[in-house]
């Protein structure tokens, strides 16, 4: 289990996210692997279930990395948002 994040903890860690998802060595580094994986897996033999397998979870894992990260960067965005709404009062 995830320990609960203050605000600001939230904030550091989706501006870090935002440069992340802003930069386009880092994103074609996980579609290049994404797409040697899928290759790997349509290159296995029929029989290579248990391999199969493996390279479906590693795949699911960059999809989750890679969703874990745009969660952060949406939740500063909301944070940063409330944030300018309460100050605007």
């Amino acid at each position: 289990m995830l320990p609960e994040l203050t605000q600001d903890q939230v904030l550091r860690r989706g501006l870090v996210a935002r440069l992340l998802l802003s930069d386009d060595g880092f994103r074609s580094f996980f579609e290049e692997t994404k797409e040697l994986i899928l290759s790997s897996i349509g290159n296995t033999q029929p029989e290579a279930k248990d391999e199969r397998e493996t390279l479906y979870l590693r795949f699911n894992a960059l999809n989750d990395l890679l969703s874990t990260i745009q969660s952060y960067s949406d939740a500063a965005e909301a944070i940063q948002k409330l944030r300018e709404t309460e100050t605007d009062s």
